[in-house]
Order: structure tokens, then sequence, then C-alpha cells
């Protein structure tokens, strides 16, 4: 079973230990592509940031900006 949750940390873990904008902005297409009715409000606009970043320099959010973006998707996406 497949859930935002997880597949959100998925990507997290790969950022801290490779950070790749250019990974991390496909890795969250995928993501939204099948959840993209679980984003509403300030989590879709965090996830457009995320992938946004294959679109050039001036859009990469830096290793430590990404994680807190993901930190703060995945505490909206908590499964309880």
């Amino acid at each position: 079973m497949c859930n935002l949750e997880l597949e959100l940390r998925k990507v997290k873990n790969f950022v801290e230990i490779n950070y790749d904008a250019d990974e991390v902005a496909s890795q969250c297409m995928r993501i939204y592509n099948h959840f993209s009715s679980e984003f509403s409000g300030r989590s879709h606009n965090e996830i457009m940031r995320l992938i946004a970043m294959d679109m050039g320099e001036e859009f990469d959010l830096g290793k430590d900006e990404t994680l807190k973006v993901l930190e703060f998707l995945i505490d909206q996406n908590r499964v309880l």
C-alpha cells in the first residue's frame, strides 16, 4: 500500500543522503500526479515549489529549504 506520507518520507531520505534538485522535482511530480487530490492550500503551493526546481537554478530551494518544505508536507499528511 502506498500513502502520501510514506512517499514524502522517501524523498526526504533521498535529500538527506544525496541532494539533487532535478531528481527531487521529478519525484515530487510523480507524487503529485498520484496524490493530487490530497494537496490543498499551502500544501499545494509547497509541492509546486519543489516541482518547479527543475526549471533552473533560480528555482532551486537548496537542501535546507527543501528539507523544511518536505517536513511541512509530511506534518500536514501524517497518518495517525
